[in-house]
């Protein structure tokens, strides 16, 4: 079974923070790309499973079964709320992760306008999915209701107390072999997104998967993700810049990989 959970903060911090995945202006994204320029496409990754996750997933080129249904939807957004809708390439890269993965759980902790949700949910159509959200801005919650009611038909959406929800649905996919999270850490104060990761790494086993989005966002964040990924817990890590993808098997070698991506 498929759980897709929504954790969000109120609308005026999403306001604030909804580019804060691909926020990356000309000057940044040149100094990234050229401190990372020989951090592309596997180059020096020894270990052919993580080679193998960043060339055939990370840069997979392949124009996959959804991609064209799902740029309908980012075309919709984009009419109406365009200001929320973040890079394409992250969505598909979100949509691979979880194609590759093939979790029998997804929690997505965070989210601004419902595209990572639709992502998330297409290579699993058949399975249930639970998005607990806050009120907030009516218009754009219409839109995210509409909108996954007819391209994501398998998500249920609430809008109720949202720590209990998460403690209750964590209770739900504790035994779950293959658990794939999403985690948008820039939509949370420090405090409560620390709080929040102690929630998801106790649900963790060995075949779990976090992605975590905004690690770059501020500095506190970042010190965060550097915390996180020191966890015994943890094995391999990959530091994509505007996300970093957790891994939990410890038939990888722990090792943090920095990649141009």
């Amino acid at each position: 079974m498929l759980i897709l959970i929504t954790f969000v903060v109120n609308a005026k911090n999403i306001s604030m923070n909804a580019h804060v995945m691909c926020q990356r202006n000309t000057l940044n994204y040149l100094a990234v790309w050229l401190k990372r320029f020989r951090k592309r496409k596997g180059y020096g990754v020894h270990s052919p499973a993580a080679f193998y996750l960043i060339r055939f997933v990370f840069f997979e080129k392949a124009a996959y079964y959804d991609y064209e249904r799902l740029m309908t939807v980012v075309r919709k957004a984009r009419e109406h709320f365009d200001k929320y809708v973040e890079q394409l390439r992250l969505y598909k890269l979100l949509f691979r992760l979880v194609n590759n993965a093939q979790p029998t759980s997804i929690i997505e902790v965070g989210r601004v306008i419902g595209l990572t949700t639709a992502y998330l949910a297409a290579p699993c159509k058949k399975v249930p999915v639970i998005s607990i959200d806050v009120k907030r801005d009516q218009n754009l919650s219409d839109f995210t209701s509409l909108m996954l009611k007819q391209h994501a038909p398998n998500v249920e959406l609430h809008e109720e107390e949202v720590v209990n929800c998460l403690d209750e649905a964590l209770l739900r996919v504790e035994k779950e072999e293959r658990l794939f999270i999403l985690f948008r850490l820039e939509l949370f104060e420090v405090e409560v997104a620390m709080q929040i990761f102690k929630k998801l790494i106790k649900v963790t086993n060995s075949q779990s998967v976090i992605v975590m989005t905004g690690i770059h966002a501020s500095k506190a964040l970042n010190r965060l993700w550097k915390d996180y990924i020191k966890s015994d817990k943890i094995s391999v890590t990959f530091d994509l810049y505007e996300l970093g993808v957790m891994y939990f098997d410890h038939s990888y070698a722990k090792q943090n990989y920095l990649i141009n991506f």
